[in-house]
């Protein structure tokens, strides 16, 4: 196994710089590994220094490699961006108005901990916790993420969450028959219309829900004069309340339509935009899995498969 035609797997002096050792270092699908003073250390491709690293080992500069792979520096100078802070393990959001700095806690905050704790890409839960912290309700900012989570609707890499919504196969609402859901549309709702009382399953504003809720209420779904299920997208700023009860909706006061419903949505964070096609696929409903792409890795670098990928560096799989 070579690295730019040397071993990977041991040390070596670099001929202009012979008290500089290039560490040992592993590269596969995921990520760079790499041993610094006898401790492993693994820099996966969303890590917020994973760039950087590369750069440094393209140029050999070998000293930069501890700073760079280092989680505590990189998520502090990750986080150092909007709203949020994290500084000594404490996740902190800086009021912009008047600059006052409030501790963060639940659910949302440890996943972002252990998401940058681990190297992965925080991103989308940093910017989730950025729009949520404006939100009005307590309850909702202790208790929404959780309800996402158990309920398969993702979050966006900007941080809104994916939901269903039931409506007729003229796309208008089922309640009153005059608003209308095609995919585009952005529906609104006064915010002080919406009952905010967490003990009401079902009450005034804008449902949106779990597929297992909106299938309740789609009517002859599937045949051609049946309800439609759309795919809606919403600011968690814009969540008013999140029902005691009844664990699969919950209620707000503007969302967008996103798309017509093709299958479940992946229990994953993807980019905004849009859907892919391959995020599109329908789900096996009677195993829960969703269909996955057997072509293999791709690499970032070439584009070309990762068994079949000539970059400076070597891959093993993993």
């Amino acid at each position: 196994m070579t690295f730019d035609g040397r071993p990977v797997y041991e040390a070596e002096e670099v001929e202009d710089a012979p008290r500089v050792l290039r560490p040992p270092m592993i590269r596969t699908a995921r990520g760079i590994t790499i041993i610094l003073n006898g401790e492993s250390f693994s820099v996966a491709r969303t890590h917020p220094n994973y760039e950087l690293v590369k750069e440094a080992i393209q140029e050999r500069r070998w000293d930069d490699l501890p700073d760079l792979v280092n989680v505590e520096e990189a998520v502090a100078t990750y986080c150092q961006q909007g709203n949020i802070v994290v500084r000594d393990g404490i996740v902190l959001y800086k009021d912009p108005r008047t600059g006052i700095e409030e501790e963060c806690s639940g659910f949302v905050v440890d996943r972002i901990l252990q998401f940058m704790e681990e190297g992965e890409d925080a991103e989308a839960l940093l910017n989730f916790l950025d729009k949520i912290m404006t939100n009005t309700s307590s309850r909702v900012i202790r208790d929404l993420y959780t309800f996402l989570s158990n309920r398969n609707m993702p979050l966006d890499v900007d941080g809104d969450f994916y939901g269903y919504k039931a409506v007729k196969n003229d796309w208008m609402d089922k309640h009153s028959g005059t608003i209308s859901n095609k995919p585009g549309e952005i529906i609104v709702f006064n915010r002080r219309n919406v009952d905010d009382d967490p003990q009401h399953d079902c009450s005034h504003g804008l449902h949106v829900g779990s597929i297992q809720y909106v299938k309740q209420f789609a009517n002859r779904h599937g045949e051609e004069r049946g309800d439609k299920i759309v795919i809606v997208k919403v600011n968690p700023a814009d969540v008013v309340a999140v029902p005691e009860y009844d664990t699969t909706k919950l209620r707000c006061c503007r969302y967008e339509v996103i798309e017509e419903y093709r299958g479940i949505l992946p229990d994953t964070t993807y980019e905004a935009g849009g859907l892919t096609e391959a995020e599109r696929r329908p789900m096996d409903e009677d195993t829960d899995e969703t269909f996955e792409d057997e072509d293999g890795e791709i690499c970032d670098d070439c584009g070309n498969l990762i068994e079949d990928c000539d970059c400076d560096f070597d891959d093993i799989g993993y």
